[in-house]
């Protein structure tokens, strides 16, 4: 038939060792945007072998002290992430965290956590 295979390197995928470098932006009323790129590239490119970004987020009234506090989960596979909010939710401060995820899901370290207003 013609058909060939996917040829493997059988190079094992290694365990994200580095975290998402994250630049928030507001592009609307009660949306955030979260623009994240590999903190050791210079590009907008995620690291070899990863998938994508493991994404915790919460609305709170104190800043969380662990990632376990970020309530919400997300995954996104490629940059940028949209956070939409109800109209309710304005003026409240969202906390983020992000981490990298390989294509056998083992996951890297967390980034710090960041806030954002919600506009």
């Amino acid at each position: 038939m013609g058909i060939v295979g996917r040829i493997k390197s059988g190079a094992p995928i290694p365990v994200p060792t580095t975290y998402p470098e994250t630049e928030i932006r507001l592009p609307a009323p009660a949306k955030i945007e979260l623009h994240f790129r590999d903190t050791s590239e210079t590009g907008h490119a995620k690291p070899h072998g990863v998938r994508g970004a493991e994404i915790r987020w919460a609305i709170l009234d104190t800043s969380p002290t662990d990632w376990d506090e970020l309530l919400h989960n997300e995954f996104d596979t490629q940059s940028p992430f949209t956070l939409a909010f109800k109209g309710g939710e304005r003026a409240k401060t969202v906390y983020f965290a992000l981490r990298w995820e390989n294509t056998t899901g083992e996951k890297g370290p967390w980034a710090e956590i960041q806030s954002a207003v919600i506009p």
